[in-house]
């Protein structure tokens, strides 16, 4: 009854315009091995993804999943933010031209499109906080109904949660 599980794991360090970070891919690829051998889920790798690359699996997957299935996209890179908004920064991103950015409101408004059951967001970068904000309403915030009724109306439904290392 659970559908399939899926992973879309995305570790960027080596960046073309942009000082490179030391670990993101060790954490990327740490988390892959661990999700697909102990636990099944069918994994994406992306090391030191453009945003083409980024986006073009994201758009993969909004086609491909079941309503059913269940997603853990998980990021790690640079993160910026430009005018109250958030941005993952791809491998081919430049700081001065946000041409290669990928807004978090854009990764929020299409993880809200996703036909999936149960989607999990594990971001660690600057600014990624910023999902929680986004007006795809990625994040329920100060839902404190806790009874046993409300937990068996909300269980069927699609449940979407955001862990995020950064702040705004």
């Amino acid at each position: 009854q659970f559908g399939e599980f899926h992973a879309l794991i995305i570790g960027n360090n080596k960046y073309q315009y942009i000082q490179n970070l030391k670990t993101a891919v060790s954490d990327a690829k740490s988390v892959e091995q661990l999700l697909s051998n102990q636990y099944g889920y069918k994994t994406n790798l992306l090391l030191n993804a453009t945003r083409a690359e980024i986006l073009s699996k994201l758009y993969e997957l909004k086609q491909t999943l079941k309503s059913n299935d269940n997603l853990l996209l998980y990021y790690a890179g640079h993160g910026e933010m430009q005018d109250s908004t958030g941005h993952w920064l791809p491998a081919d991103a430049e700081i001065n031209n946000q041409a290669n950015w990928i807004p978090t409101i854009q990764v929020s408004d299409l993880i809200s499109q996703f036909d999936a059951r149960k989607i999990i967001v594990i971001a660690d970068s600057c600014y990624a906080g910023m999902l929680s904000s986004a007006p795809g309403h990625l994040l329920m915030k100060k839902v404190d109904r806790t009874s046993e009724r409300y937990i068996q109306y909300k269980k069927p439904r699609r449940s979407r949660l955001l862990l995020a290392s950064g702040g705004d």
